[in-house]
């Protein structure tokens, strides 16, 4: 059964249509903490992926952004 915000059960409540949405965030910000910590756990355990992961992130997110800021005149 599929529930829509438009069915009559939320029609004129205000209230239940923002209890909807407050569990859909929470559901949501739960599982991404879950996600972060096991990640950190894991990296924990096997200290030799961190090197590999932080030069992965410099080479594909933080080098590439840092070169676009010294074009713009930001850095």
């Amino acid at each position: 059964m599929t529930i829509c915000l438009c069915d009559e059960h939320f029609k004129n409540r205000d209230v239940r249509v923002v209890d909807e949405c407050l569990t859909f965030f929470f559901a949501g910000s739960q599982t991404s903490s879950n996600a972060t910590q096991n990640l950190i756990n894991c990296l924990c355990k096997h200290p030799q992926y961190q090197d590999k992961i932080l030069e992965e992130l410099d080479s594909v997110i933080v080098g590439p952004y840092l070169e676009e800021m010294v074009k713009e005149g930001r850095v």
